[in-house]
């Protein structure tokens, strides 16, 4: 028997396309990812070197640089705007108070003080005045009324009235001395100081005309302008005075016995 080998047919140009292009499809999708993802990043470099080639940013890029702060606040650069929030600083102006007199020209009345250890301070408070250029008058007394207070600032001549009151408590005591204007008859400042009963008249010396200065010397300065007077100032009048020369005697005649 004769065996004769069967031949194979030889490979046709139709299959052989075929084969290429179920190839190419199969190959296609597992490129695309890819290749997509290797255009649009950058391959990264190991050990923490910067790529020297620099990418290119659109749209809003994470790493645009924003300008700095000091950029902004440049007083000096084209284009700064100054926000309008912002204003000019208003200089403070310090009021300084007005200097304590160290004189005052006048004629003031000191009444008693009322109180324990009065009269020591009281004292001390007439003391002070005097020393400050002041005349003081301290044998006068109290009215009642400030129209009072204004008719005998106006006869004796007189700028202020001063009086006070003071108390002990044990080793502490305190005076509160009270001004009056003899131009309107009222009070018009007044001043307490506390201290211990020893150390209380050196405190006077050393805090009451700081306190009763200013006020004193202002209504001293009123009470020297000339002003015109509510009422002129009251007088009696006694009549015709009496003569007090004596008269003559006169004679009467004295009735004799048994006539």
């Amino acid at each position: 028997m004769d065996v004769t080998p069967a031949r194979r047919p030889a490979p046709g140009p139709s299959r052989s396309l075929g084969s290429w292009i179920l190839a190419l499809l199969l190959w296609l999708p597992l490129a695309a990812p890819s290749s997509a993802g290797a255009a649009t990043a950058p391959r990264s470099r190991s050990h923490g070197k910067p790529s020297p080639h620099p990418v290119a940013a659109t749209g809003k890029s994470k790493g645009k640089t924003a300008p700095s702060a000091s950029a902004k606040a440049k007083p000096g650069a084209k284009g700064a705007k100054t926000p309008k929030s912002a204003k000019p600083a208003k200089e403070v102006v310090e009021v300084k108070p007005p200097p304590l007199p160290a004189r005052a020209s006048g004629k003031v009345a000191v009444f008693l003080f009322d109180g324990d250890g009065a009269a020591p301070l009281r004292a001390r408070v007439v003391r002070l005045l005097r020393a400050r250029g002041l005349k003081v008058t301290t044998t006068l007394r109290p009215v009642d009324s400030a129209e009072q207070y204004r008719e005998m600032a106006d006869t004796l001549n007189l700028a202020a009235f001063v009086d006070g009151e003071s108390s002990e408590d044990g080793d502490q005591a305190s005076v509160t001395v009270h001004l009056r204007s003899g131009i309107s008859g009222l009070r018009i400042a007044s001043a307490t100081l506390a201290s211990a009963r020893r150390a209380l008249p050196g405190e006077v010396d050393k805090s009451l005309w700081p306190q009763l200065g200013p006020p004193l010397a202002r209504v001293c300065v009123e009470a020297a302008k000339p002003r015109k007077r509510e009422r002129e100032p009251m007088r009696i009048e006694a009549g015709t005075p009496l003569d007090t020369t004596p008269a003559e005697p006169i004679d009467v005649p004295v009735a004799k016995k048994g006539t």
